[in-house]
């Protein structure tokens, strides 16, 4: 061994004891389980909360759309066939450039 390696062994040893010195020091406290269930409840109740909102505000998109769906079909039948063909001809023309514009800046994520 060189006296470099020596060195650092020296230095490593005091690393160790100055480790162990902090760790004989320093008190350790683990939580009860009972603060790990509360944590473990109130994050599967967040979940809920923000599934029941979102739940809600599809409901409420899904019922708003239809309702004017319904709407521009009993007012005027041919402009509830241009809603339609401007719907079903502009949303895979939107499709198309946003994934072209993805792919131009790397791929597809």
């Amino acid at each position: 061994m060189t006296k470099n390696d020596n060195k650092d062994d020296a230095i490593l040893q005091k690393m160790r004891e100055s480790l162990d010195s902090i760790d004989k020091k320093l008190e350790v406290k683990t939580p009860d389980m009972a603060y790990f269930r509360k944590m473990v409840a109130d994050g599967a109740e967040k979940k809920q909360k923000h599934k029941r909102k979102e739940t809600l505000v599809f409901v409420a998109a899904a019922v708003s759309i239809l309702t004017l769906e319904i709407y521009t079909f009993n007012l005027s039948m041919i402009f509830f066939a241009i809603v339609q063909g401007v719907a079903l001809l502009s949303l895979p023309a939107l499709l198309f450039i946003l994934f072209r514009q993805r792919n131009r800046q790397g791929g597809v994520r």
